[in-house]
C-alpha cells in the first residue's frame, strides 16, 4: 500500500497485528496493524493513525508535513550534496534535484527528479511523493 511507504519515511512502523474473524458465520479473518504513530500528522487523526489509516493520499494537513520533510532533506554521498524542491502547479507536480560536488565546488542547476501528471493537485503531488520514496529506496 502506497500510504505506508509515507507513513514509513516519516516515522511511522507497524508494531503489532491482530487477527479477527468476521461476523455472521462468514469464517472469514482479516488482520488490523497497531502502528506507531508517525510524524507530522493532524492531531485529530492519531486515532486512525493507529490502525494504519493514513490519508496522505486526500488530504493536505496530512501531505505537507513529508512535502517539508523531503525539502529539509540534504542527502550527502562521497563526493556530493543533494537537496530537493517541490513545483505543484495544476495538477502536476515535479520534485527538482539539485546537487554541488564537494571536490570541485561546483554546482549543478535543478533539474526533475520526478515529474507526475494526476487527476487533480494533492493525487499529483502524493504520487509524486512515493515515486520519490520509490526512487530513494532502490
Amino acid at each position: 500500500m502506497k500510504d505506508n511507504i509515507v507513513a514509513t519515511y516519516m516515522g511511522g512502523k507497524i508494531v503489532s497485528e491482530e487477527k479477527y474473524e468476521m461476523p455472521h458465520g462468514s469464517h472469514s479473518e482479516g488482520v488490523i496493524y497497531k502502528w506507531e504513530i508517525p510524524k507530522g500528522i493532524p492531531c485529530f487523526a492519531e486515532t486512525y493513525a493507529k490502525i494504519g489509516m493514513f490519508y496522505y493520499d486526500s488530504d493536505w494537513n496530512w501531505l505537507i508535513p513529508v512535502i517539508e520533510k523531503i525539502e529539509n532533506t540534504e542527502i550527502s554521498g562521497d563526493f556530493r550534496t543533494f537537496k530537493y524542491r517541490f513545483i505543484i502547479y495544476k495538477n502536476e507536480c515535479v520534485i527538482e534535484e539539485y546537487n554541488w560536488d564537494r571536490i570541485t565546488y561546483q554546482t549543478y542547476n535543478w533539474h526533475p527528479y520526478v515529474k507526475i501528471e494526476g487527476k487533480n493537485k494533492i493525487k499529483a503531488t502524493y504520487d509524486c511523493i512515493v515515486e520519490f520514496l520509490n526512487k530513494q529506496t532502490k
